[in-house]
């Protein structure tokens, strides 16, 4: 199945989990970035991840951008982007989100919290 076909079929998902990103993003922003390459799309049944690679200084990473669906196969995604990215030369696996994927997420270390005032 395709990626289109997928972002078709996990719409909803993908639109639930931009409601909590204070519209840093919105569905047409996902869709060009999968478009043109700077976004991957993983999906189980119910669920979705989308994800980047990342540089912060020195590092890369692999940064989950958003989650959506089923909290089990989210974490089943999870574990199969790790499992994917070892051995591609990356530091490690990043997600800036919700204060409560740490504790879905409980081998993850909380490193920043961001905070944003919308003026």
């Amino acid at each position: 199945m395709s990626w289109q076909e997928e972002f078709k079929r996990l719409k909803p998902q993908i639109e639930s989990a931009l409601s909590y990103n204070a519209g840093t993003q919105s569905l047409e922003d996902i869709k060009r970035k999968l478009e043109d390459g700077s976004f991957t799309m993983w999906s189980s049944k119910d669920s979705v991840l989308i994800i980047e690679s990342t540089t912060l200084g020195s590092k890369q990473f692999v940064n989950i951008v958003l989650g959506g669906g089923n909290l089990e196969q989210i974490k089943e995604l999870v574990d199969q982007v790790e499992e994917k990215t070892k051995g591609l030369g990356f530091d490690g696996v990043m997600i800036i989100g919700r204060r409560g994927w740490g504790r879905v997420l409980s081998d993850y270390d909380e490193k920043a919290t961001v905070f944003i005032k919308e003026i």
